[in-house]
């Protein structure tokens, strides 16, 4: 799965939380241009996705994993809006601060219902 965090200690102390859970974390990345060139190295099978990192906004990258079916998660400090990731229904939004086990909690929903017919 994939990590990235605008914040580097956030950004570990929710990977160990993840690593704990049992997740193959891949991150915490602190930049979108880095995410999207890790994600063609290796695909992530879940991602959690902080909008604004060190350079600039992830749409593209939110774009790229939501074309290749990865389930998202957005972990950030701002309000949902569709615009601002170009309009994609049905990415789950963790607004900051949010505990770390409530990241995973939503994550194995995530991944439970992607196994669902």
């Amino acid at each position: 799965m994939l990590l990235t965090a605008s914040d580097a200690l956030l950004g570990m102390d929710l990977s160990e939380a993840l690593e704990s859970a049992g997740y193959r974390v891949i991150g915490p990345v602190g930049a979108a241009e880095e995410a999207l060139a890790q994600i063609e190295r290796e695909a992530p099978t879940l991602a959690v996705v902080d909008l604004a990192l060190k350079d600039g906004p992830c749409t593209e990258l939110l774009r790229e994993l939501r074309l290749r079916g990865v389930p998202c998660l957005i972990h950030t400090d701002g309000e949902p809006s569709s615009t601002f990731i170009g309009g994609h229904d049905g990415v789950r939004w963790l607004r900051k601060p949010a505990w770390p086990w409530d990241v995973v909690v939503t994550l194995n929903e995530l991944s439970l219902s992607e196994l669902r017919p």
